[in-house]
């Protein structure tokens, strides 16, 4: 089937997860970390191959108690944003690689490749050439059957490929390489690979993911129909809840809201990482309102699963407990809607000895010289310099303070506050109820990483609560600011304390973007500032 695309400002339209986004006309920033545009899924390659769950075996015993609340979240990698590419069941199979590598014990932060997986997946496989999705079990079966590369070998690329790459990526009939964004080098293909064991399907009632995950102490990818107020997404045609949308709550679809996702049916997948049976949330009806029992009491829907996304951290969950990016899922949605898959822990075994000196990974752990325990008591590895050298990152004297932390560093040039300043005075019209906005750049000259940064707008405008407000970084990672908040309230003057880009180069164009979403009311952006302290 076709699949939905999603427009963050005209003339450019964005992929659904399983077709690259048409051509743009003009640079515009990504979707990235963004759930109002995030990219969704083809329901039918989702789910191909995917056996009825009513025929696979029980996992769980009859009398068999789980606690009522459980999770992994100690054992998950960062969550990742999978960009403008439909590529979701890429991102929570990987996600469930690296999970089950940090189960494994062998190393703390194994980061593999998503690229890579997918060109596995339709190269070596030979699954899904002619769509950019794919499932569980066919990346699995590419995991388990060739292995996967380190992400330092071959870095994803977050950007759907067009005919600027390949004037073949254009229309509907588009060869392979345009899905999986290039081919690998041959060095690449040859680097060294990781793997997992076989995976299989599991019964998606809900004490049989419950008894998989608990026995095992693993998470499990879930796939299936995606229900667009249930996820509270920015193409849903029905009401959707912001609230919801940043705790991660998701809900069972009511009748409208299935009817309606049916009608243009896409499909989503995410890694359950845990479980919290007494969790309630109040439902809502087809206009967005908490549903009213006949005792005057709002109808709660109990019983979540805990899941790790791949949208980012800009927007989805981002007051979720356990950090953004998480939501929690209606058991009920997953046992109505869903199909799992799941594998084990893997087996390493290393015989190399790791050579400590040489910038070479011998044995394989992924872990290099002296951050391999084993040459914790080798000569290169011991006896660090008594005094704090104050710009490299490193504890030197290790005395608990790193660099400008550490006394002795207080008075350095290196430890000396550095502010850099960037301002524009544009006068830039608000288009009137056009998500698209209007987009202004600050460049920042010299080089540093940010340790605080404060973005200052000036705003007129008649009608606050029209307005969202968002900053794009020199990589395109995207915070929002401000959104719909003020009602009617004039005019928006605000300094912004921003901490998502703290730790990363403040060297480049920093993009504001501003937004009416609503009609009647106008203004205009009159200027902003960013300070960035290094």
């Amino acid at each position: 089937m076709r699949l939905i695309c999603l427009f963050l400002c005209a003339p450019l339209l964005f992929a659904a997860c399983g077709d690259e986004a048409s051509e743009p006309n003009t640079p515009t920033p990504p979707v990235e970390d963004s759930s109002d545009e995030a990219p969704l899924m083809d329901l039918d390659v989702l789910l191909e191959g995917a056996p009825d769950p009513s025929t696979l075996p029980d996992e769980a015993k009859a009398d068999q108690v789980f606690p009522k609340r459980f999770d992994l979240v100690e054992f998950q990698s960062p969550v990742k944003s999978q960009g403008r590419r439909g590529v979701c069941s890429i991102f929570s199979t990987i996600a469930l690689m690296e999970h089950l590598y940090i189960r494994e014990g062998t190393f703390s932060a194994p980061d593999f490749s998503e690229q890579f997986l997918q060109w596995s997946v339709k190269a070596e496989v030979g699954a899904f050439q002619k769509t950019a999705g794919s499932n569980a079990g066919r990346n699995l079966e590419a995991i388990a059957r060739y292995g996967v590369v380190e992400e330092s070998i071959y870095p994803y690329d977050p950007n759907p490929w067009n005919s600027t790459h390949d004037e073949r990526c254009a229309g509907d009939d588009r060869p392979m390489v345009c899905h999986t964004n290039g081919e690998p080098s041959d060095e690449v293909k040859n680097a060294k690979r990781w793997k997992l064991p076989s995976d299989r399907w599991i019964s998606s009632r809900v004490n049989n993911i419950k008894s998989f995950m608990f026995e095992n102490k693993v998470s499990v990818v879930a796939g299936g129909q995606f229900f667009y107020q249930s996820w509270n997404h920015g193409s849903s045609t029905l009401p959707i809840s912001n609230e919801y949308k940043m705790k991660g709550y998701i809900l069972s679809p009511n009748d409208e809201d299935h009817r309606l996702s049916t009608e243009k049916r896409a499909g989503h997948s995410i890694l359950l990482v845990g479980w919290d049976d007494d969790l309630s949330v109040p439902m809502l009806d087809k206009e967005g309102k908490k549903i009213v029992g006949a005792d005057g009491q709002p109808v709660m829907e109990t019983g979540f699963f805990l899941f790790k996304n791949s949208w980012g951290t800009g927007a989805f969950g981002t007051e979720n407990p356990f950090g953004a990016g998480y939501g929690w899922i209606s058991m009920r949605y997953v046992e109505d809607h869903m199909s799992i898959s799941g594998t084990t822990v893997p087996k390493l075994t290393f015989n190399e000895p790791e050579v400590c000196d040489d910038g070479v990974d011998n044995n394989g752990d992924l872990r290099v010289d002296c951050d391999d325990p084993k040459c914790a008591s080798a000569d290169e590895c011991v006896a660090p310099p008594a005094v704090e050298v104050c710009d490299d990152g490193v504890d030197n004297n290790e005395d608990g303070a790193v660099d400008c932390a550490d006394e002795g560093c207080a008075e350095t040039e290196a430890c000396q506050a550095k502010v850099l300043h960037g301002e524009s005075q544009a006068a830039l019209e608000i288009p009137d109820n056009q998500p698209s906005g209007v987009l202004d750049s600050i460049l920042i000259d010299g080089e540093g990483q940010i340790s605080r940064m404060e973005v200052h707008v000036e705003i007129a405008h008649s009608y606050q609560g029209d307005l969202v407000v968002r900053l794009y970084s020199p990589t395109m990672e995207m915070v929002t600011l401000q959104s719909r908040e003020g009602q009617g309230t004039d005019d928006l003057r605000k300094t912004f304390d921003v901490k998502d880009f703290v730790g990363q180069n403040a060297s480049g164009e920093w993009i504001l973007e501003v937004s009416d979403h609503a009609g009647t009311d106008t203004g205009t952006l009159e200027g902003w500032r960013l300070d960035i302290w290094l």
